[in-house]
């Protein structure tokens, strides 16, 4: 096999078993699906034992269904190596699902650069997300379920706890999560008897004024949700001046539990 550098059988075992490979090892190239060429591949990279593994936008030639075959392999792959994977993509789900560190690039100059969640947060990340998606990226762990509603509860912080659709993780795995900024409320009491799951104290933190096109206008709220756990809420403007908010006003944050979906949660890297 090119790109082999010695003779490990354990470790070629190691490889077979993390990519599903053991199928597909006595077929020849012409009889492989899109996604199966992928899987291969990214194998006889691993099997080189490189120092570094470079993926320039792995899935970009694959359709859907193509993708939903490949990513699991990848997010079992960042999971399972003990080497660096550079991953250059132009998809913000894969972003989600895979990277830990992000850096920004637009036109061969880096914008921004850290960690997954801040970096996602960010203004410089708006230009990549649509009008509608605008979101925050959070860490937790499964604190508890719920299965008789289906719910999961995702500990964000100290005493902030947030109900999603169920996870299919184990009690304390850690969880990344996304939430949609027009799928967060904001109310100045907390209200009584309402179906939404997630009422939150907050404070605003920060206020900005956003336009697409001539007519669309809103206004991005950052709240804090505890020290160093921050939300981003997407409401009109109508809203912001009858509500009269400023920075440093204390609101509740509303999320309903069914907005944050399983394309939203994935199980963190770290």
């Amino acid at each position: 096999l090119y790109g082999v550098t010695d003779n490990d059988p354990a470790y070629f075992h190691q490889v077979v078993q993390l990519l599903a490979l053991q199928p597909l090892l006595e077929r020849y190239p012409h009889a492989l699906s899109g996604g199966e060429k992928q899987r291969v591949s990214i194998g006889r990279a691993l099997l080189s034992k490189p120092d570094l593994l470079l993926m320039d936008e792995p899935l970009a030639s694959l359709d859907i269904p193509r993708k939903r075959e490949v990513m699991p392999f990848l997010e079992q792959l960042t999971l399972s190596v003990n080497i660096p994977v550079l991953y250059v993509t132009h998809s913000m789900n894969e972003v989600l699902r895979l990277a830990d560190y992000l850096v920004v690039l637009d036109n061969g100059q880096e914008l921004i650069s850290g960690p997954v969640e801040p970096v996602w947060s960010s203004a410089v990340m708006r230009p990549w997300q649509a009008f509608s998606e605008q979101s925050t990226l959070l860490s937790g762990y499964i604190a508890q379920h719920q299965t008789e509603y289906g719910l999961s509860c995702i500990m964000l912080a100290d005493d902030v706890g947030i109900w999603v659709q169920q996870v299919d993780g184990e009690l304390n795995a850690a969880i990344r999560l996304k939430i949609r900024a027009t799928d967060v409320s904001v109310t100045l009491q907390k209200p009584q008897k309402t179906s939404i799951r997630n009422i939150l104290p907050a404070k605003v933190r920060a206020i900005e004024h956003l336009q697409q096109g001539e007519n669309r206008k809103s206004v991005a709220l950052q709240l804090a949700l505890a020290e160093n756990c921050f939300l981003w809420s997407t409401i009109t403007e109508w809203a912001l001046d009858d509500l009269q908010l400023s920075v440093g006003s204390s609101v509740y944050a509303q999320i309903k539990g069914v907005s944050v979906a399983q394309r939203d949660i994935t199980l963190s890297h770290c």
